[in-house]
């Protein structure tokens, strides 16, 4: 029997994102080679500080990360124990790509926080 991420939804990979305006992407997961990856949610938690600003993010692969999720904010945040939830939209239904093997998977700030903060990203999904 194969790892459990290839017959279940699993954590695929956390990281600690830079969530400033201007910050680089942070790569969370990278896709395992003879693999695709289907990306089902994302859980964004435990910032260090308010996230407040924080208006537009892209969670995905690719310079832009678009691959996945665009225009997520992240402004209400404002407590160290606050968490969101990211999933895939179900209406009206999208269509996403296979994240092919090789693929970085990460969190990028478009119009991120004014000042210096980070949060914890954690990827699920399932590989094919």
């Amino acid at each position: 029997m194969g790892a459990i991420e290839d017959f279940a939804v699993t954590l695929l990979g956390t990281g600690s994102a830079d969530m400033q305006n201007g910050a680089a992407k942070t790569d969370i997961y990278t896709v395992p080679e003879g693999h695709s990856c289907i990306v089902v949610f994302a859980v964004i938690h435990s910032p260090d500080g308010s996230l407040v600003g924080g208006l537009q993010y892209n969670l995905g692969s690719g310079v832009a990360c678009d691959t996945w999720r665009q225009n997520i904010s992240c402004n209400l945040m404002v407590n160290t124990t606050d968490y969101m939830v990211v999933h895939s939209r179900s209406v009206p239904p999208q269509v996403y790509t296979l994240e092919a093997e090789g693929n970085e998977i990460g969190i990028l700030p478009i119009i991120g926080t004014i000042g210096a903060r980070t949060a914890t990203v954690a990827l699920f999904g399932y590989l094919v």
